[in-house]
């Protein structure tokens, strides 16, 4: 099993200098075995620039909350691929990217050794790289909030949220939220609580309805967190089974929307999470071109089974006030989803969306995310993606008896139609290195595919475009093996 897909970066030389400063950090344990325990953490790690590594984290295992530290060394290559040596005997395999002054913004990890057949991945985003002393005050506005439960028990509850998080910067909170459990149960409500946050940026968050969350900040501006990284330790006064529940909060601060916030196309992709071994693995990439007045039209491609199939879609959607929304396809699909903006332009446009079906009747979660691609129309090509680029994927399935997967690398793409690169990938709890020349190409719309030497064929969309070139993808895999009832899906972030 051999696959590559990147994304669009300036040609860098990269040192263990790349990485200086503490990084916020959220890590997940996939697992389809129900005997074997979900695993998450969320914490900080410091890097000194000269290769020594330190964490703090919060765990969660089997529904035990424990709190630890490590040390430990790290080795970057001039591609910006690296490894991690903690003290506690884990290695893991890292990727640089979006890198702003010499030193990265983001790293991509993925542990390798272990032996079983689970994957442990995640993403660190950089907090700063000078010391600060985070407050309440450093957490302040509005924030778009995605959450997962994830399990391996099908007879367990499925759930997905999202919504709008207004933090006061004084210790108190509140948001919108849209939950899906169960199958096809739809609960809107809002929730309240407070909030203190360590001079570290670790933040203890409470509600109303007894549920707990630890939350570790990230992308200082002018002292603000743009982001943050979550794990919840309580769920409704109860702690947690053997299921780990996770959440990304991202930068949502304009004032105002309006349909007029969704302007452009946006790649998209979403994924079907389900522990039932009988219900298809589905996942769906493609792009969402939204008028500014309440239209939407698109095109994707969709991975079940090792089959792809392609189709259009048409609808329309609404925004409320708070970033808040609903798309309602009539075209192509009957799913409608509830949305919430992040990361607002200049001209008040957001750059990302983050999705959540709301009328799948199924005991499944259908989420995902939408990243601009422009607000102007764009024909792209091959150089649209040029340079070098990092990647991460992960194989999705419920069937304990299928190899577990996930890899990370580096490529370079031409801008003429061939990538070469160089990945690491653990698969069944083994791990395999290599480099290899696959060959890609790049619809008007920014679609495209990637085939590799044993003809595996990726789909992917190009989005966040600066200068004609395109920043990053989301894509969907379809195997040249039979990998049975499970998907492969990725998404990239410029190096």
């Amino acid at each position: 099993m051999t696959i590559a897909l990147a994304l669009s970066a300036q040609a860098a030389t990269f040192s263990k200098a790349s990485l200086k400063g503490s990084y916020s950090f959220l890590a997940n344990r996939w697992t389809a075995n129900v005997n074997t325990s979900q695993v998450a953490r969320v914490g900080i790690w410091t890097f000194d620039g000269a290769g020594n590594w330190t964490s703090s984290f919060t765990q969660i295992a089997d529904g035990v909350v424990t709190t630890a530290t490590l040390t430990g060394t790290y080795t970057v290559k001039s591609n910006g691929t690296g490894t991690i040596s903690a003290s506690d005997g884990s290695e893991r395999a890292i990727v640089l990217n979006s890198t702003a002054a010499g030193v990265a913004q983001e790293v991509q990890f993925l542990v390798t050794n272990d032996s079983a057949n689970e994957i442990e991945s995640g993403t660190a985003v950089l907090q700063s790289t000078t010391v600060q002393n985070y407050t309440a005050a450093s957490l302040k506005g509005n924030f778009s909030s995605q959450l997962n439960l994830w399990m391996a028990d099908a007879s367990a509850t499925e759930v997905g949220a999202i919504g709008m998080i207004d933090f006061d910067g004084k210790g108190k909170w509140k948001a919108p939220l849209t939950t899906v459990f169960g199958g096809g149960k739809v609960q809107t409500y809002t929730s309240s609580g407070t909030y203190t946050v360590a001079p570290d940026g670790t933040v203890s968050r409470s509600s109303t309805n007894d549920s707990q969350s630890v939350c570790v900040l990230n992308s200082v501006v002018a002292g603000q967190a743009q982001g943050a990284q979550c794990l919840t330790t309580v769920s409704n006064g109860h702690s947690l089974g053997n299921y780990a529940i996770t959440e990304t909060e991202l930068s949502a601060q304009a004032t105002t929307f309006s349909k007029a916030s969704l302007n452009g196309s946006y790649s998209f992709l979403t994924n079907l999470w389900t522990a039932d071994t009988s219900t298809d693995q589905i996942a769906v990439v493609g792009v969402l071109n939204f008028n500014g007045a309440g239209k939407v039209t698109g095109s994707y491609t969709s991975i079940s089974l090792n089959v792809f199939k392609t189709g259009t879609l048409a609808g329309t959607y609404t925004v409320s006030s708070n970033g808040t929304g609903k798309i309602t396809f009539t075209t192509g699909s009957t799913a409608k989803f509830a949305i919430t903006l992040n990361n607002p332009t200049a001209a008040g446009v957001a750059q990302g969306l983050q999705l959540l079906q709301t009328n799948d009747p199924n005991n499944e979660v259908v989420s995902g995310t939408a990243v601009l691609q422009s607000t102007a129309a764009e024909t792209y090509g091959v150089a649209s993606a040029k340079g070098n680029f990092a990647l991460q994927w992960n194989l999705w399935t419920a069937d304990a008896s299928q190899s577990q997967a996930s890899l990370i690398g580096v490529g370079s793409f031409d801008g003429k139609g061939t990538c070469k690169d160089s990945t690491t990938m653990v698969l069944d709890g083994k791990i395999q290195t290599g480099t290899h020349t696959d060959t890609y190409t790049v619809n008007p719309d920014g679609s495209g595919t990637i085939t590799t030497p044993d003809g595996t064929q990726i789909a992917f969309v190009l989005n966040s475009v600066a200068a004609g070139q395109a920043k990053g993808a989301q894509f969907i895999v379809n195997m040249s093996e039979n990998i049975g009832n499970s998907v492969v899906t990725g998404i990239t972030l410029k190096q």
